[in-house]
């Protein structure tokens, strides 16, 4: 592979020349061939020689070898040297040939400015996209045959994660694959292997059929699917340049901010799984041996710690070394699967780059986590890497959602899906969230991650679940993993959780709670469930590490049993003691035995409810002396006496009564999972109900009674604001990735944000309807401009990296928090698509996003929100992106041509420009290596550079006029149509 990301598009020069007497493409929504039967028909006639990373192989079919090998040919010698099924791993060899094939050819499009493929399933009556050969568009391939659920994931009623390897899959997928190939050229054409007709059916020109590309798709999509269900051996690759010990607008630099998110990507890894985990750090180099070798599961998490800790900030950037290293990590460990999740915070400035790096990935999957400002990251590179190597490249400037972002990494290299996952913000006075809630459906093991910015001691905030049935999820349950870091918390639950499983989960962010004083009785329900599912949360957020000894009293409690008690403590706290939640329960059964208890014992949880009794009681100083004391037990108070003890023992549980009595209704949604409880009369208790109001910040009216009066207190640790998100993780049907629809956006072009359900995660019957929209974060001001405007200066070192003068002011920038503004808006996402009964399903969601939306430069985040229903249930999936915007070179771009004077016989000519979009805008300074400048006629490039550090740039070139009039073209990737040709002589 060449060494500069622009190097590759010169080897389609041919190509390009082709497409431009084909078709004209333009900016905007409207496609030069949107079916790419001209880009096809240019594709397939290239010399082989003229694409990065072809060579011609040995002649294997009859006849002589043809010189040059055109890519036709190239595809039939192939399969003439590789018949089904011979020699060895060649199922391996089938994915492997036709994934370079498909690769070179979306390369080929994004050279002209066409959307990449996407994948086309066979299916009876799929309907064919693009007309071939006396075909017509859409004409139904009546006799397919739809994949088989061999060939599906177990959540998509498959049994695809059951086959030993590719090369297994390979071997036994191409059946199916030289099947539908002869039903596709049924579908039209002659089938033969000769002449204009020839289609399909024959492999010398099968590839000349658009749907040759869509349908081999699926091939990729199968591979991909199958590794994610393997065992891996991981390595991050981690960015330690000297630009990583700028600060962060949240607080600590960017190395804090990202050993942060690798520790919660390696709290991620399940224990008791075989996957391994180990760490190559780079900066000039690489580290060599491992940061951290490859290291288990249960062993990583310590390991990575350790490791990181010496880890500091120095040197240039060689991402290419970091990969290069890491893949050796990989490569020597033992599991079948082998990925990499690369963080950087910049760009390379240090051979080797990513270019050399990736042709030795293999069959590495690769996620890109870009840490930095927009312009400052090699995001077309990055995402580049990972999209060919089966990954997903995303980029942000934030140290909360960088660690998001890691976990969007850990999603796509294992196969889990995201659910909500919003950035929210805690008020310091807030002890919980609202819920971010997860609908489950057949999910096999649901994960839900909290992680905020700064570090807190170790459970001052922490997840609350509840399961569909408003039961909360204990902690300190044989079912549950808890894992708990300094800026975060991981739980998991295996399903069926007690019988639970498909339904509405909730999971908050809650603050270490005191106390509860409860303004009800305890038989005031109408629905003594609810009340009891109330205190079962009472006491689940009160003993989040378990409470070993409980002391529980209720007055006058005849019966010898608590079953025979309608009680809704004795209900919670015995039914808890079942999950571990509580220990040892001692119970007085008289208000002696309670003061005694109260005396003599040290406990864990104190519950305590007086309802029938309305005097004084001998334990009445003493609770009030507990309760007040600086080490005093969790607690949950209720009385409704209206004596001197009953108010002493309220105000030391942090509360006063207020003037309502007996109210009929509480709100609150938090508690209740209908949001509303009905409170009862009791005929043999004078209060069933009263108002609770607090008397310090610390305590907060959780639940409001129909009067507006307080029904319940909560007492607990109040803290500062603090932003957090919560992502909801499993493994099920419905995976949603994003697809790269163009690998280049420029200003004032449509965005067109699409993403995917591949085959093997759809379930049988498909879903009755699906919901899709997508939020799109754009810059809310043009980079370009910006730095246009405060002039670049020389670069400068950052801790011995070298960076460009465009990086250093880009620094300066987000340092000042001029970079970080942003606006959202949402767009719906559309299947339009169609499948073989003509409704809308292709199993792609896309929309093109207005034109003027795409309005300034930098990255654009892609947040897509899709909900699948199925019958009664609906599940919610998402999945992100990042695209990189460039300033669009407009016509409003004015070329001066100055002639200088010849030197040695060659005339000299200077041509300045200062490159704007179509609003104005500039490109700004720093990016004259990104434009493509060629000639014609006898033209010589001597020297190109930035003028004045503002975005006005100028190439110096010398000319004869020897081959006809001397021309420079100037362009941008990716876009021939608008070159720009300046003559320079008339």
């Amino acid at each position: 592979m060449k060494n500069s990301r622009w190097q590759y598009w010169r080897v389609y020069s041919v190509a390009i020349v082709l497409a431009l007497t084909a078709s004209t493409s333009g900016p905007g929504p409207a496609l030069a061939d949107p079916n790419h039967e001209a880009d096809t028909a240019n594709w397939i006639a290239l010399p082989l020689s003229s694409i990065d990373g072809f060579f011609p192989t040995a002649w294997s079919c009859s006849g002589a070898a043809p010189s040059p090998q055109s890519v036709l040919q190239f595809h039939r010698n192939w399969h003439c040297a590789n018949p089904d099924h011979t020699g060895a791993n060649w199922g391996n060899r089938f994915f492997g040939f036709h994934k370079q094939f498909l690769l070179g050819y979306d390369r080929y499009l994004t050279s002209v400015g066409e959307p990449h493929i996407q994948t086309w399933v066979a299916a009876p009556g799929a309907l064919i996209p693009p007309a071939h050969s006396g075909r017509p568009n859409d004409a139904p391939c009546t006799t397919c045959q739809a994949l088989p659920s061999s060939f599906k994931l177990p959540a998509a009623g498959g049994t695809l994660d059951s086959f030993a390897s590719v090369s297994a899959i390979g071997d036994a997928i191409v059946g199916w694959h030289n099947t539908n190939h002869g039903r596709i050229a049924a579908a039209g054409g002659t089938g033969s292997c000769s002449g204009s007709s020839a289609d399909m059916n024959c492999p010398s020109w099968s590839p000349r059929d658009p749907i040759f590309y869509r349908y081999h798709h699926i091939f990729d999509d199968v591979q991909d699917a199958w590794r994610t269900h393997q065992a891996t051996d991981i390595a991050i690759v981690f960015d330690r340049s000297g630009s990583m010990s700028l600060p962060t607008s949240g607080g600590g630099t960017r190395l804090d901010a990202a050993k942060s998110a690798a520790g919660l990507f390696a709290d991620l890894l399940e224990d008791g799984s075989s996957h391994r985990l180990g760490l190559v750090t780079f900066s000039t180099t690489a580290s060599s041996p491992a940061t951290m070798p490859l290291t288990t599961v249960a062993s990583a998490p310590a390991a990575l710690t350790t490791a990181l800790s010496g880890v500091t900030a120095n040197g240039n950037t060689s991402i290419g070394d970091g990969l290069q290293k890491a893949q050796t990590l990989v490569t020597g460990g033992s599991n079948p699967r082998k990925a990499l999740l690369l963080l950087t915070d910049g760009m390379e400035n240090t051979a080797p780059t990513i270019a050399t790096a990736q042709g030795g990935l293999g069959d590495t999957h690769v996620c890109s986590v870009g840490f930095g400002t927009p312009g400052g990251l090699d995001g077309p590179k990055l995402r580049d890497l990972s999209e060919r190597q089966g990954g997903i490249y995303i980029s942000t400037p934030n140290s909360l959602e960088l660690k998001k972002f890691f976990v969007f990494c850990f999603a796509d290299i294992f196969d889990t899906f995201v659910g909500e996952d919003p950035i929210q913000t805690l008020p310091g006075a807030t002890l919980a969230s609202a819920p971010t809630i997860h609908t489950a459906y057949e999910d096999h093991k649901l994960v839900f991650v909290l992680s905020w910015t700064n570090p807190l001691p170790v459970g001052a905030l922490r997840l609350a679940i509840t399961t569909p049935s408003g039961a909360p999820v204990t902690l300190t349950d044989p079912a549950v993993e808890s894992t708990l870091g300094p800026t975060w918390h991981i739980v998991r639950v295996k399903t069926p959780f007690y019988g639970e499983g498909n339904g509405r989960w909730e999971a908050r962010a809650v603050r270490p709670h005191r106390g509860y004083v409860n303004g009800f009785s305890s038989n005031a329900f109408e629905d003594f469930s609810q009340g009891a599912s109330l205190i079962r949360h009472q006491v689940d957020r009160l003993c989040a590490k378990g409470c070993k000894r409980v002391l529980y009293y209720e007055d006058e409690m005849a019966h010898d049993t608590f079953e025979d008690h309608n009680s809704i403590y004795a209900t919670a706290l015995y039914g808890d003691a079942g999950r571990r939640i509580v220990g040892a329960i001692t119970r007085p059964r008289t208000a002696g035995e309670f003061a005694e208890a109260l005396k003599t014992g040290r406990f864990d949880l104190l519950v305590y409810s007086s309802q029938f009794t309305e005097k004084d009681q001998p334990y009445d100083d003493i609770l009030s002396r507990v309760l007040c004391s600086r080490t005093k037990p969790l607690s949950i108070i209720s009385d409704n006496r209206e004596t001197q003890g009953a108010q002493a023992i309220l105000r030391c549980a942090g509360a006063l009564r207020g003037e309502a009595k007996n109210f009929t209704d509480m709100q609150g949604k938090e508690l209740f999972t209908s949001g509303e409880a009905k409170l009862k009369e009791q005929n043999h208790v004078k209060v069933f109900s009263y108002e609770v109001r607090p008397i310090s910040p610390n305590s907060l009216v959780q639940a409001t009674s129909d009067q507006g009066t307080g029904a319940i207190l909560t007492q607990g640790a109040s803290g500062k604001d603090e932003e957090f998100f919560i992502t909801a993780l499993t493994r099920g049907a419905g995976r949603v990735k994003p697809f790269t629809y163009r690998s280049q956006y420029y200003t004032f072009e449509s965005l067109h944000p699409t993403f995917h359900i591949p085959e093997m995660y759809w379930p049988d019957g498909g879903y009755d309807t699906i919901e899709a929209s997508v939020d799109v974060t754009r810059p809310a001001q043009s980079t370009g401009r910006l730095l246009a405007k405060i002039g670049l200066k020389e670069g400068s070192k950052i801790n011995g990296d070298s960076a460009t003068p465009r990086q250093t002011a880009l620094a300066r920038l987000e340092h000042a928090g001029t970079l970080l503004k942003t606006e959202t808006k949402r767009f719906p996402l559309f299947d339009d698509g169609t499948n073989g009964d003509g409704t809308a399903n292709d199993r792609y969601w896309e929309v093109n996003v207005p034109e003027d939306f795409a309005a300034y430069d930098g990255p654009y985040q892609l947040h897509a929100y899709f909900r699948l229903c199925k019958g009664s249930v609906c599940v919610d999936r998402e999945a992100e992106q990042t695209v990189t915007v460039e300033t669009k070179l407009s016509d409003k771009t004015t070329f001066t041509v100055e002639p200088q004077q010849p030197i040695r016989g060659r005339n000299i000519t200077r041509v300045r420009f200062t490159p704007t979009d179509q609003a104005g805008s500039p490109m700004g300074p720093g990016l004259i290596d990104s434009l493509l400048i060629t000639v014609q006629g006898d033209v010589r490039i001597a020297a190109k550079r930035d003028v004045d550090g503002r975005g006005t740039y100028e190439v110096i070139a010398s000319w004869s006029s020897l081959k006809g009039t001397p021309v420079l073209s100037i362009q941008q990737v990716g876009r021939p149509a608008d070159a720009r040709r300046i003559k320079l002589r008339e």
